[in-house]
């Protein structure tokens, strides 16, 4: 019997009453944009849905009499949508279970548990939303370094634009110079320290090899690495010190096809690219070249929409790119996703519109703002979906995994969540503390079933080279 006086179904009553809704909660506050989606349910490994892929070529202008037109092809066009699944998992030492000291001891060590776990799973989900590749390492403060043969190896980049994209304790596939076009390694690599440089640049340590991501941390892992890091295999060891480059490249976990846990080569079949794991995000709906849900881009209306080098984020340029974004689709945007730095250049923005200089004084004027901006800022109400500001009487959604200096106008009834199965967590003979297989411990497992679902491409556009400073 416990010392606490308490057992394992006192843990399993907690994790049923606090696990879910608390999950619940991290995500309205760590994944907005995706909170903000409606949900579509959702049968089958790969579901057929119907989008809306260009107008008829029947319509036409008649006069009395006149032959009517042809019949067009049947439209809507079909697609499909793979069901893409996310899991975490949070291990419970038997002896710490049953050696507690109490109730709130109890209670404590599980709530932080399942905060971490539900922190983890929203990040994810979020992040994948925008795409599963991340931030680009820049030159500036890198370095690989290992002490000797067979010991961990550190990896030291500054990111421009990473801040919502990595955190500490989160593993990342980390692919050496992509641009070799040679390279069949795929890694994983822990993250221990992220520290800001500058408002929208951070630099990163990762660890690969020993103590680092569990099944793939052994010393030889390590090496392969090393040797692999720059492109440069005929250069081994810690010659390549400083090698990061910006072609080297990061994914979130999952996202990418592993590499051997042994030499991280990646095997010939299914080779080096996205698993079948690999969510459709805004980047894959907005792409001018790639297929979507199966349908290749260019036929008829199914080709995205991006504007490049779009400058200061003011509501002028946003009402610009909507009306451009409207006259192409036949459809307004229903919002504007802006990341946090993004959201706080655009807000200096409209204060900046709405002030006056009167006797060489400034002050500001409210009346000028809501004019401009729609409404006023109402931050701190329903900030889970909604940021409190507005473009022209759109609602604004600041979600902090969108990159900095990127933003993407959506047209909500056209873009949807697609879900198998909620985010919840995993239940076994009714309870959802489960007994390992593997290790003298028990666990909660969270997993849900999720992916993107596009029905009309044109609707929604990618805001690239956004300034922020």
């Amino acid at each position: 019997m416990p010392v606490s006086g308490i057992d394992a179904s006192d843990i399993v009553a907690f994790a049923a009453r606090e696990g879910n809704k608390m999950i619940e909660a991290q995500v309205n506050m760590k994944a907005k944009l995706f909170a903000a989606l409606d949900k579509q349910p959702m049968k089958g490994r790969r579901s057929v849905i119907n989008v809306v892929n260009g107008g008829l070529a029947s319509t036409a202008q008649v006069v009395d009499f006149g032959a009517l037109p042809n019949e067009a092809a049947s439209v809507p066009a079909q697609g499909f949508v793979d069901a893409v699944g996310y899991v975490s998992r949070l291990g419970l030492g038997r002896i710490a279970l049953e050696t507690l000291s109490g109730v709130d001891d109890s209670a404590d060590l599980l709530d932080l548990q399942l905060q971490i776990a539900a922190d983890d799973m929203a990040r994810q989900i979020g992040r994948a939303v925008f795409g599963s590749e991340l931030a680009a390492p820049t030159a500036a403060g890198s370095s690989v370094t290992q002490a000797f043969s067979g010991s961990v190896v550190t990896i030291t980049a500054n990111f421009t634009g990473g801040l919502s994209d990595f955190r500490e304790g989160e593993a990342y596939h980390f692919e050496t110079d992509l641009a070799v076009g040679v390279n069949t390694e795929s890694y994983l690599v822990l993250c221990t320290n992220v520290a800001i440089v500058s408002d929208n640049v951070v630099q990163v340590t990762f660890i690969c090899g020993p103590g680092a991501v569990p099944g793939f941390n052994s010393g030889t892992y390590a090496d392969n690495l090393l040797t692999a890091t720059g492109g440069t295999p005929a250069s081994p060891g810690p010659s390549v010190a400083g090698a990061v480059v910006a072609t080297d490249r990061l994914f979130l976990r999952g996202s990418r096809n592993p590499g051997d846990p042994t030499t991280g080569v990646v095997p010939a079949v299914p080779g080096l690219g996205n698993s079948n794991a690999s969510a459709v995000s805004l980047i894959d709906v907005t792409s001018t070249s790639a297929a979507l849900h199966g349908l290749s881009a260019g036929t008829n209306g199914w080709t995205g929409l991006t504007f490049t080098g779009v400058g200061a984020p003011t509501p002028e340029m946003f009402m610009g790119k909507s009306k451009l974004l409207q006259g192409r689709s036949g459809v307004a945007p229903t919002h504007l996703v802006l990341s946090d730095l993004a959201s706080a250049a655009y807000g200096a923005a409209q204060i900046s519109n709405a002030s006056a200089t009167v006797f060489g004084v400034t002050s500001n004027t409210f009346g000028a703002r809501r004019n401009v901006d729609g409404k006023l800022d109402r931050y701190g109400k329903d900030a889970d979906l909604e940021s409190g500001i507005a473009m022209f009487g759109r609602p604004v959604v600041i979600d902090s995994n969108c990159p900095a200096e990127e933003a993407y106008m959506i047209n909500k009834d056209y873009l949807k969540v697609g879900e198998w199965k909620k985010l919840s967590a995993e239940d076994e003979g009714g309870s959802p503390l489960l007994l390992s297989r593997s290790t003298y411990s028990k666990e909660v497992q969270f997993s849900c079933i999720y992916n993107l679902v596009c029905r009309k491409r044109n609707a929604h556009a990618r805001l690239t080279g956004v300034t922020i400073a």
